[in-house]
């Protein structure tokens, strides 16, 4: 019970809020189901409307929030990491995505550690005395898993190619991090509902399965490098002929990441507990 001390900090309490520490009264509603809704809702669209304003701002002016962020006004909008984990809660129930959980088969065929991940698994096929086919389906459980941990590692890896990209600006890296959090929250919204739209389109023209398979790639390849381009130009206040740049080299910067750390982060760990 409370009584009349502060359950934060133990001081006496005389009024709503502690003297000593600040924090309100807990008072007998605030203990039921529907104050913690009604305040849930309302920290969301109420008066301050933080969750509107970001998310008009993040899917309509892209790198507003990372101008804003840089300059300092951080009390307007919701957090990079905030805007982050609200798409992996849509990333989350998705439906997995083919290129952040590769199949087994597919890992073989990567650049920098296909033959190695083929030994390992030929080693361990032999070794269980199990055929392929059921050992990628233990792979690919695990590796479903993991990827929906992992992302969080793209933006970490984005964050000291913006830093590159921006050296002559001397911005500290956790400030790049917040803007690559906003890009790659963006990266995966795209990925989750382009290909979707863009293959509903194509089924809906009756176009053949290579010109759909074009289309979807091209769509989404543009989403994500147009809202890079925009994004970076005004976070970081660039002119106009600097878009196209900064577009092509963020998209690759965050491609890189992706190809040389997260995909054989993936494979390891998930062939560890498979």
């Amino acid at each position: 019970m409370q009584g009349d001390r502060c359950l934060n900090c133990g001081a006496a309490l005389v009024d709503r809020y502690c003297a000593a520490c600040g924090q309100k009264r807990i008072e007998p509603e605030e203990r039921r189901l529907a104050w913690f809704f009604r305040e849930l809702v309302g920290s969301m669209f109420g008066a301050d409307g933080r969750l509107r304003r970001t998310l008009a701002s993040f899917l309509l002016r892209p790198g507003e929030l990372g101008a804003a962020w840089l300059a300092g006004q951080r009390a307007r909008y919701l957090s990079p990491l905030a805007v982050f984990l609200l798409v992996n809660l849509v990333y989350f129930v998705a439906p997995p995505l083919t290129d952040f959980n590769l199949p087994l088969a597919d890992q073989f065929g990567q650049p920098l550690f296909g033959e190695h991940a083929r030994a390992l698994t030929e080693a361990r096929l032999a070794e269980r005395g199990i055929a392929l086919e059921e050992y990628a389906g233990r792979f690919r459980l695990e590796a479903y898993s993991l990827a929906k941990l992992l992302v969080i590692l793209h933006p970490l890896l984005l964050a000291p190619v913006l830093a590159l990209m921006f050296a002559w600006r001397r911005i500290p890296l956790v400030d790049h991090l917040a803007v690559a959090l906003h890009l790659w929250a963006f990266d995966l919204l795209a990925l989750i509902v382009v290909p979707p739209a863009a293959w509903a389109l194509a089924q809906g023209l009756e176009l053949p399965p290579d010109i759909a398979r074009l289309l979807f790639q091209g769509a989404l390849t543009a989403t994500v490098v147009g809202y890079i381009g925009l994004a970076l130009r005004r976070a970081y206040g660039l002119a106009l002929w600097q878009l196209p740049i900064v577009a092509v080299l963020g998209f690759l910067g965050g491609m890189a990441g992706h190809i040389l750390v997260y995909r054989p982060v993936l494979f390891y760990l998930s062939f560890a507990l498979s």
